[in-house]
């Protein structure tokens, strides 16, 4: 995965946790581990759909 905001490429299955966090276990967040930046977890419907929005209004802007 990579960083939105610091681009740093990380694995997320080694999911690590936020720190100062106090839900440390069943967490819906990625955290970046060089600048802490917060991502939510997407399950595999929710990117169907993402995809399914991006095809339909992702096209390109065409200014006349």
């Amino acid at each position: 995965m990579k960083c939105a905001l610091c681009g740093f490429e990380f694995d997320e299955s080694l999911k690590t946790t936020c720190a100062g966090c106090p839900v440390k276990s069943n967490c819906e967040f990625i955290c970046c581990p060089r600048c802490g930046y917060k991502t939510v977890v997407s399950s595999p419907a929710t990117k169907k759909i993402a995809g399914f929005f991006k095809t339909m209004f992702g096209g390109k802007n065409e200014k006349s």
